[in-house]
């Protein structure tokens, strides 16, 4: 019978009712009170451990050895997969990067690109990446921040303001170490800067103040706010002639600050006169001379 209820253990549910059997007759029946030899009790409790020890092998799918019910009746402790653990850390770190990706956006909108420190959009998207390098959003944000250094770049160089577009590029740089649209804008600077450098030496070497049918006079636009001594006496012989024929000066200038730098300049030049004049601002620096008022 014990033999029997052994080969039906093939499940779980099985093995618990086997054990609830082989309970019920050793304690119910007869078998103990007529006090049967201990041969054939001990004979009777190894089939019975016989029994158990199959079908707990049956339920881990291994070969037992005998005498080994105490090391393969012990239960089995459930262990979680690993991509199942991807799963959980991926779900723990989502509040995170929702709210750093929320801080970098809006540090974008105040204009705190690289800047200052700690609460600057260039961190908090680096800081994404740093925890999931798959964010798309984040990649995103450091390209746009790129991008907005370039344009402001290109408006410096457009201006001829090459201190200031050096001044970009060198800050970007390091965000940015090695890109390509960077150093395209690097060597326009460059070239912008030498073509410029040639046309203002020319521009002061041809250019005659007294003639009086001339009326404007480019400006070199590196040598500006500088000691240059070329460009002294450029402005001077400039102030020179407004001296004598009594004419008026309009300045274009980049900036309001560079503009009021040139008025006195020239009006230095001649301390004992005062020149007449109005500033504009324009992109290329030029010096217009006007009528007598």
């Amino acid at each position: 019978m014990l033999l029997g209820l052994t080969e039906q253990c093939s499940r779980v549910s099985e093995f618990l009712w086997v054990g609830r059997q082989l309970s019920v007759r050793l304690t119910s029946t007869s078998l103990v009170s007529r006090k049967l030899p201990d041969v054939v009790l001990r004979s009777f409790l190894l089939v019975s451990l016989t029994g158990l020890t199959a079908c707990g092998a049956a339920l881990s799918d291994k070969p037992v050895a005998a005498g080994s019910v105490a090391t393969h009746g012990a239960a089995s402790v459930p262990t979680v997969s690993e991509p199942h653990n991807k799963d959980l850390q991926s779900l723990a770190r989502q509040p995170i990067e929702q709210r750093l990706l929320q801080q970098a956006e809006d540090a974008f909108r105040r204009g705190n690109l690289i800047d200052p420190a700690h609460d600057n959009a260039y961190d908090r998207f680096h800081s994404v990446l740093k925890m999931n390098p798959g964010n798309t959003m984040a990649r995103s944000g450091l390209q746009a921040i790129l991008i907005r250094y370039a344009d402001l770049i290109r408006d410096a160089l457009a201006r001829s303001r090459y201190d200031q577009a050096r001044a970009l590029l060198n800050t970007t740089q390091i965000y940015y170490p090695g890109n390509t649209l960077l150093l395209d804008l690097k060597q326009q600077l460059v070239k912008q800067e030498r073509a410029a450098l040639r046309f203002d030496e020319q521009a002061l070497a041809r250019t005659n103040v007294d003639d009086l049918k001339r009326q404007d006079f480019p400006l070199p636009a590196t040598k500006l706010g500088t000691d240059d001594a070329e460009l002294a006496a450029f402005l001077s012989s400039i102030a020179q002639r407004l001296k004598v024929s009594g004419e008026s000066v309009l300045i274009y200038a980049r900036s309001d600050s560079e503009g009021r730098w040139l008025y006195r300049k020239i009006n230095a030049a001649v301390p004992d006169y005062r020149v007449r004049g109005d500033i504009r601002i324009a992109r290329s620096p030029k010096i217009t001379i006007l009528p007598p008022l």
